[in-house]
């Protein structure tokens, strides 16, 4: 594929210096698939943690430089610094089965660039020939999978891809990272994308959930643990605004569907009831190369791996277990009438006491620890883009005036002070930093009409673009430029 890398402002990362000049501004982020991240990055003082586990390689330095150690020519180098190596595109980690299908070393940013080719080619159908664009914000967090006392890297890339000229859409892509004795290899990796959230926590579990309809939400939990071993624990689908409790019927396996005595189950949109569906195993997954002709017939190898495929779907579904809930999310006993159908099938169903003590215990048998389960989200660490404090100041416009005021405020927010050479000053500004590195605000003018837009770092340059307006003298699109003079924001009091 013929492909370009889009730069906007500082929110490209592009590395090329050495680990030693490397100057990497932590910021914590509240991306899309990011539930709810504290204020405060986790600095190496207080990450999880303690004592490093250090790998051993002969010769060079994870950036490939000659080491001279004095000792057998062997050179010890920390989880941390290779990790940091591998951010600052120094050397390489093994993505196996994660692109394409293939065994793969990338750098980071051949990975963004390989990761880019296959979401061009899996949503969009691109080949080689074609040419796209896209640009990509990355981000990263030490974690300890397992809680063992040993750094694993946390690594998320979000992704946007430009599929036309008045289309763009953001996909979320994230990987675990771990050292083996001197070997990164990616030991996890997940998307988010529209309507999808993931999260990772210090421990390195990985929640999953979305929407999976108008009335379906899905949720699926995993970890690492302190081998590298991935490990699935459960995903659960929760079916709402059912007529009564019973098992969604496309949720049994087809053996049991296909009885005669099988129920229809009905919607309700007042009083209704929510069936929770949990299993302890992944779902199988739809097989690739399968092909049929132009009246939809299997080819015979097509054909076997169709059936096999339902075979391990039937299978599957007979692994479910089940819960019902009324509306105020009390456990809701079926009818006399579904329950016989149930037990006549073996189909097991629980309260949801009982379901949280069957979590509880597998969770002690894969080795997921209260302590593991529970730990706090990642904080996130952007790369190369720029921080909240970064933003703080005064600015001035190219007559020399201080029209641009950035402050903290409350709870999160920014004071953002804007004025336009005779046009107008207006002080009333909240801005919000966004995950990308942005600061986008919304701002009324002295009449009281509503604006809207974001700001952007280039340095010591700031970007005033208006996103919406409902003042005549300024358009969306419309945009101002100011330099920083002052790391300390001179804002306007008009109370004196």
């Amino acid at each position: 594929m013929k492909r370009s890398k889009v730069f906007v402002g500082l929110a490209a990362a592009v590395f090329c210096f050495s680990l030693t000049a490397c100057e990497l501004k932590p910021q914590v982020m509240d991306g899309p698939g990011m539930i709810n991240e504290p204020d405060q990055w986790t600095s190496t003082e207080n990450d999880p943690v303690k004592d490093g586990n250090d790998g051993t390689q002969t010769d060079t330095d994870p950036a490939g430089n000659d080491v001279n150690t004095g000792n057998d020519n062997v050179v010890t180098v920390d989880d941390e610094t290779l990790y940091l190596s591998f951010i600052n595109d120094e050397c390489k980690a093994r993505f196996d089965q994660v692109i394409k299908d293939k065994n793969e070393e990338y750098t980071l940013s051949g990975l963004v660039e390989a990761q880019a080719d296959e979401s061009y080619s899996y949503y969009y159908f691109y080949d080689e020939n074609d040419e796209y664009d896209y640009s990509a914000v990355e981000h990263y967090s030490f974690i300890d999978c397992g809680d063992d006392g040993n750094r694993e890297l946390a690594l998320w890339i979000a992704l946007t891809l430009y599929p036309s000229e008045d289309f763009e859409t953001t996909e979320n892509y994230y990987y675990i990272i771990k050292n083996f004795d001197g070997e990164l290899r990616c030991v996890a990796d997940d998307e988010a994308s529209y309507r999808t959230w993931l999260s990772i926590n210090e421990y390195g579990v990985i929640t999953k959930s979305g929407s999976g309809g108008a009335a379906l939400f899905c949720a699926e939990v995993s970890f690492v643990n302190a081998e590298g071993e991935y490990i699935f624990d459960y995903n659960q689908n929760s079916h709402m605004a059912l007529a009564e409790p019973l098992v969604p019927v496309y949720e049994m396996p087809s053996y049991v569907r296909e009885d005669p005595d099988c129920y229809e189950e009905e919607f309700a949109f007042e009083n209704e009831f929510t069936t929770d569906v949990y299993n302890f195993y992944e779902s199988p997954v739809y097989p690739s190369g399968i092909t049929s002709d132009e009246n939809g017939k299997f080819d015979a190898e097509s054909q076997k791996k169709y059936d096999q495929y339902m075979k391990d779907l039937d299978d599957y579904y007979a692994k479910n277990i089940y819960s019902f809930y009324d509306v105020y999310g009390n456990y809701a006993e079926p009818s006399d009438k579904v329950k016989k159908f149930l037990d006549d099938h073996s189909i097991a169903y629980y309260s949801g006491t009982e379901i949280y003590q069957i979590i509880s215990e597998h969770e002690d048998e894969i080795g997921m620890t209260d302590k593991i389960r529970n730990g706090e989200e990642v904080k996130w660490i952007g790369i190369n883009i720029p921080t909240e404090d970064d933003y703080i100041g005064s600015y001035k416009d190219d007559l020399g005036d201080e029209n641009l005021q950035i402050a903290k405020g409350d709870d999160g927010k920014y004071i953002v002070q804007i004025g336009i050479y005779r046009l107008c000053f207006m002080p009333d500004g909240v801005g919000e930093f966004i995950w990308d590195g942005r600061m986008d605000f919304s701002i009324p003018d002295e009449n009281g009409n509503n604006l809207e837009g974001n700001i952007t770092l280039d340095g010591k340059n700031a970007t005033v673009t208006f996103t919406y307006s409902e003042w005549e003298y300024i358009n969306p699109g419309d945009q101002y430029v100011y330099e920083k003079v002052s790391d300390t924001p001179n804002l306007f009091d008009y109370n004196y």
